[in-house]
């Protein structure tokens, strides 16, 4: 059995912690553990002066009792008493009301000796008709959070990062993360791009909190969420005050994924945002985490399975999407159960106006009351148990560095007999000779190699449980002599910053300040690693190898826009520039390009390519190949073959651009050229091939790598990666190609100077060549406007775009599933374009998208998007299908969940509800009765439920026929209990499962009941008359389809003894 450390160990560890300090502290030990405080406060109603906490809304890691005032109306004080005692930082803070309708930001955050004092501010709005939207303060209770990370955050499990953006420090004063780097772009006075590198990808889903600080009645609100080049998550933050005006803000912004909102998962804990998207959800103990929406709010609710818990917990809201937006959390409570505790409150949020909306935002839970009690013999683990010392995981380190393995969880001791312990890195075992035990420590000494290391420990406690601890670190035993040259050649003497990183892995950075133009780069893995230059703007990008001894790096900034209108290539290769001496235009192949010829005839010169050399000079003979054509000996032709290209391209209508290695190093094409007012965003089309894959050297050091960028004097967007770090799975092996990729950069829409950069390069030898194609350079102008909505008359989805003016060649609308409502969030390849012919005159024209092009929805889509450019998006929110307070899920329902839903889709539906699903026998015998009394006719409602139900169900049904003879509705109703107890004992007798599917068990059969007549509830069949085709798309595909709608030869009308929905079954 695992044994982990308790979680409640982990205060006893905390208070241990607090009785070492109580001396001089070291700072190893005080970057060990993560330091928080939070409360909840109702001033409301109250004068000035000290105000009451609740204890069961409020905690802290030194479990001191906070203390809170109130100076006057709508600004407050709460001090965390010793909160700052093993803090590092300077910390995050976060606040949400807990009042309707109102707003709470932070006026300040800071250490006061040990304390932590924060300083709340709430805000209300009202519109006063003409004289516009007014913001005023007001007491509102809220909730405000404080916490401090340690020094070095554990990597894993999750992702955890916070920030705090202050415009006098000219950008973070505070930045902490799990990951490697955080860097912000201020894009507008209002507008701030946070992005956090080495997290993850936004694909993987998480929660953001964000909240105003300083600026007087605004709100911060993060509006997008994306991933951005070269493994960075960016959270897109726009301010506005509460009068609709936007402004230029401070705000703290906190990101975390399989963490809590203090970065731990000691504690119970949950997230949700409100489109309760698969990654945007998440639950710590595996329960249920959703929310139900109203018009205007949304209920939100975690069930937590374990041990009781009454708390004390928090809870904090942001709004998402929607600018200036506001939300309040209230009405929260947790009630303990002895197997699964329920957590529900409500959020509601406003925009500009202060009517409440029901608008897109985050939530997060934490309780850090009692924790679970562990299994008999079980010794439960805090996740940041073991954690590394001497190395720091978010960079590149030396290989001969010294790593211990440190037990915070300092109650516990590793075994004594170093024959417990075994350490491997990338699957070696690390020799006993270099690894040492003391009871707190594991020293492992020259076990790295050059490269990436993936850590393995195995060993035991002094009890005799099991420890395990993962973890990936990359080091390097090279130095290389970094130069940086402007683009004559001469050395850049000012400030320049430097990033290098490997790339296979561009989460796994190391940086640093160059003020001389020359420095030695240490630690530098021997595989294909890329530094990256910022010299005030000038960039440059070179990739090496640790071997290679020395680099130079040349920073250009933008060029001299050039006056040939030739994006397209329609004029040959007019206006692009560069050192690339292999460039040239071949048609255009949407698909993959053929397969090279990888035959030793083909191959031919030192015996073929499998006889070739690698690791020599690379001195070659040009030889005759199979084809008839010259080339070095040993280097393979492109599937982009020089005959097809030179007999095709001249004519060809629609040509791409090919850059391609020749020999070793960087080969690069730039095209510089100014934008026209109206476009608002360049669009660069390309994929990379390489004919190292087909041959066999995936994995190897022979990495080739390329870069593409577009660049404006305000902002880039560009990939750089190699083959190793794209991954197998990303090329058409016989030809060694990519898919098309994109990259794309919103531009100033009065026009501006764009810059595009294409690089590729052969690495560790001149052989195998590599080439980046690009498709197109497209600058987009925003004349197609597209929209979606669910079409319950036709089916589908209709398709609605307008046309601002005549189209003058072929445009184009792409549907695809998405996790979000951007560009960004489209997840895997169109489900369906939809082509508008060159000549369409302006207007508005509708198409239907059928429903049955709409399945096999990717996990994690939450919205449908209409693409006719990357800044012209329009989302339509996915079906929902939501659960009755009747219906309990089950883990196994997945499946039938996706056929409802692709069913939905097919009818136009936007939403249904499964009012019955698995059921108990007392939940039988309650749904019969209720069907039973639904009409006023008791004989009636018997013979229509006779006829629906199976002769066991009868039974049943003839216990209430006995029972209520000669009796009224009325007085059935009022002898429910004693005759539904009746129907109970017969349902046992019977068995539940002969009476019913619903009884069935759902590792046998799942059973769900789709409402058919909401009555105003949510999806409505009986309104849109799409019953029978939603019926017959799901038919097919499950075991039984039963019609229990009314209707002819099923039953009376509607409010009689129709059971009002479709019966599916699914057997398992």
């Amino acid at each position: 059995m695992r044994r982990r450390v308790v979680p409640a160990a982990l205060a006893a560890v905390l208070g241990a912690a607090l009785l070492v300090l109580a001396g001089p502290a070291t700072p190893a030990s005080a970057s060990s553990v993560n330091s928080w405080a939070y409360a909840y406060v109702d001033p409301v109603g109250r004068p000035a002066g000290a105000l009451p906490v609740d204890p069961m809304r409020s905690d802290s890691s030194m479990k001191s009792v906070a203390v809170a005032s109130k100076s006057e109306t709508g600004r407050f004080m709460v001090r965390f008493p010793q909160a700052a005692l093993l803090a590092t930082d300077l910390g995050v803070a976060h606040v949400t009301a807990a009042t309707p309708q109102r707003h709470c930001q932070l006026d300040e955050y800071l250490h006061s000796g040990p304390d932590v004092v924060v300083y709340v501010a709430c805000w209300g709005s009202q519109d006063r008709g003409a004289a516009g939207l007014i913001a005023f303060r007001s007491d509102a209770a809220f909730t405000v959070l404080w916490t401090s990370a340690p020094d070095v955050i554990s990597a894993s499990p999750g992702a955890y990062a916070y920030a705090r953006v202050e415009t006098a420090y000219g950008g973070f004063r505070v930045a902490r993360t799990s990951g490697t780097t955080v860097n912000l772009l201020q894009s507008a006075a209002y507008r701030y791009n946070v992005r956090f590198g080495g997290i993850g990808s936004s694909r993987d889903g998480g929660n953001i909190q964000v909240t105003t600080l300083h600026t007087p009645g605004t709100s911060c609100v993060p509006v997008e969420w994306r991933d951005f080049p070269a493994g960075f998550q960016e959270i897109v933050v726009e301010c506005q005050d509460l009068e609709g005006n936007p402004v230029s803000a401070d705000f703290t912004v906190s990101f975390t994924r399989a963490r809590s909102i203090i970065g731990t998962t000691a504690n119970r804990f949950a997230y949700v945002e409100t489109e309760a998207g698969e990654t945007t959800t998440f639950n710590s103990t595996g329960g249920l985490a959703g929310n139900v929406w109203f018009p205007t709010y949304e209920d939100v609710s975690f069930s937590f399975n374990g041990a009781p818990d009454s708390g004390p917990f928090l809870v904090l809201a942001t709004g998402f999407v929607t600018r200036g937006l506001f939300c309040s959390a209230y009405n929260w409570s947790l009630t303990p159960g002895a197997s699964v505790s329920a957590a529900t409150g409500r959020t509601s949020c406003a925009g500009t106006g202060p009517a409440p909306q029901r608008m897109r935002s985050f939530e997060t839970f934490l309780s850090t009351g009692t924790a679970p009690s562990p299994e008999p013999g079980e010794v439960v683990l805090p996740p940041d148990a073991i954690r590394i010392n001497g190395f720091n995981p978010s960079r590149i380190g030396p290989t001969s560095a010294r790593i211990s393995f440190d037990l915070t969880a300092r109650a516990y001791e590793y075994a004594s007999d170093p024959a417990q312990t075994t350490l491997t890195v990338n699957g070696t075992p690390v020799p006993a000779d270099r690894i040492q035990v003391n009871p707190t420590q594991v020293f492992a000494s020259n076990a790295l190699v050059s490269g990436r290391n993936q850590i393995v420990l195995n060993s035991r406690l002094s009890t005799g449980d099991p420890v395990h601890f993962e973890q990936t670190v990359w080091a390097g035993d090279a130095t290389v002599r970094l130069s940086i040259v402007d683009e004559t050649g001469a050395p850049v003497r000012d400030n320049a910053f430097v990033e290098i990183y490997a790339v296979s892995d561009p989460g796994i950075r190391s940086d640093f300040g160059v003020t001389d133009g020359r420095f030695d780069l240490p630690n530098v893995p021997r595989t294909t690693v890329m530094v990256e230059v910022n010299v005030q703007g000038r960039l440059g990008s070179l990739g090496f190898m640790g071997q290679d001894g020395s680099a130079t790096v040349v920073v250009r900034g933008l060029s001299t826009p050039s006056t040939v209108d030739n994006n397209d290539f329609s004029q040959g290769l007019a206006g692009y520039g560069g050192n690339a001496q292999k460039v040239s235009l071949i048609p255009h192949t949407e698909g993959f390009y053929p397969p090279i010829d990888t035959s030793a005839a083909a191959t031919a010169g030192k015996g073929g390519a499998a006889s070739v050399d690698r690791r020599g000079s690379g001195a070659a003979t040009d030889v005759v190949t199979a084809r008839g054509g010259t080339r070095a000996a040993g280097t393979p032709p492109l599937s982009l073959s020089a005959a097809r290209r030179a007999a095709t391209a001249a004519a060809a209508p629609d040509n791409d651009l090919a850059v391609e290695t020749f020999g070793q190093g960087p080969q690069r094409v730039f095209r510089t050229f100014r934008t026209v007012p109206g476009q608002t965003d360049v669009r660069l089309r390309y994929r990379f091939i390489t004919s190292e894959v087909p041959f066999g050297f995936f994995g190897t050091e022979f990495d080739d790598y390329f870069a593409v960028s577009v660049r404006t004097s305000g902002g880039v967007a560009r990939e750089i990666n190699s083959m190793n770090g794209l991954g197998l799975a990303q090329f058409d092996y016989p030809s060694g190609s990519t898919a098309w990729r994109d990259v794309v950069l919103p531009v100033n829409p009065n026009g501006e100077v764009v810059q595009v950069d294409l690089t590729v390069a052969n690495v560790a030898d001149a052989f195998y060549n590599s080439a980046v194609v690009v498709g197109f350079i497209q600058p987009a102008v925003d004349t197609l406007t597209p929209a979606l909505r669910w079409d319950p008359q036709r089916g589908g989805m209709e398709l609605k775009y307008t046309l601002s003016q005549r189209t003058e060649q072929i445009r184009s609308i792409d549907i695809y599933f998405a996790r979000g409502t951007t560009f960004e969030s489209r997840l895997g390849n169109a489900v369906g374009s939809f082509r508008i012919a060159a000549g369409t005159a302006a207007g508005t024209y509708t198409v239907n998208i059928p429903g049955s092009s709409l399945g096999n929805d990717p996990a994690g889509t939450a919205f449908l998007i209409a693409v006719a450019s990357p800044t012209r998006v329009a989302n339509l929110k996915d079906v929902n299908l939501g659960f009755g307070p009747n219906a309990a899920r089950d883990p196994g329902d997945v499946t039938l969940v996706d056929i409802v839903k692709d069913g939905l889709r097919v009818a136009g539906q936007d939403k249904a509800t499964v009012s019955s699903a698995f059921r108990r026998p007392e939940d039988m015998a309650r749904i019969l009765f209720d069907n039973l009394t639904k009409g006023d006719d008791l004989a009636a409602n018997i013979k229509a439920q006779i006829e629906t139900y199976n002769d066991t169900a009868d039974m049943v049904i003839n216990v209430f026929k006995d029972k209520t003879n000669g009796l009224t509705k009325a007085q059935a109703v009022a002898m429910r209990a004693t005759i539904q107890a009746a129907m109970l004992t017969k349902i046992n007798e019977v068995g539940c499962e002969n009476v019913t599917q619903h009884c069935v068990s759902p590792a046998q059969r799942i059973t769900f009941d789709i409402v058919y007549d909401e009555k105003g509830v949510g999806g409505d069949f009986a309104a849109n008359g799409n019953g029978a085709r939603f019926r017959e798309a799901v038919r097919p595909r499950i075991t039984k389809v039963i019609d229990e709608t009314p209707g002819p030869n099923r039953a009376p009308p509607l409010g009689a003894q129709s059971n009002n929905c479709y019966h599916l079954e699914l057997a398992r």
